[in-house]
């Protein structure tokens, strides 16, 4: 189960998700990130909130798997979230 991002950040441009596996820390998995239907994937086995920055202004998927020590996955969840465009800096004379 993942959380919504939270606004606060996402306003600023950090998607930062919450998420939620009982057995994460039962057992030898881990969860695989993965952004925008990427070939590529980083894994994690903290529990840690994922942090994601630096994605250009607007929409990203973001894919969590939960994986088992296999790497086979167990269950996933994805969320889409909406990267502002930055707001334009007063000039300053």
């Amino acid at each position: 189960m993942i959380d919504a991002p939270l606004p606060e950040p996402l306003a600023r441009g950090v998607v930062f998700i919450r998420y939620h596996i009982e057995s994460l820390g039962l057992t030898t998995g881990h969860i695989r990130i993965r952004v925008d239907d990427t070939p590529w994937h980083w894994i994690d086995k903290t529990g840690s909130p994922v942090i994601v920055q630096g994605l250009s202004p607007g929409r990203h998927k973001i894919l969590i798997e939960h994986a088992d020590a296999g790497d086979q996955v167990i269950d996933h969840s994805a969320v889409e979230v909406l990267i502002p465009a930055p707001k334009p800096q007063p000039e300053v004379h």
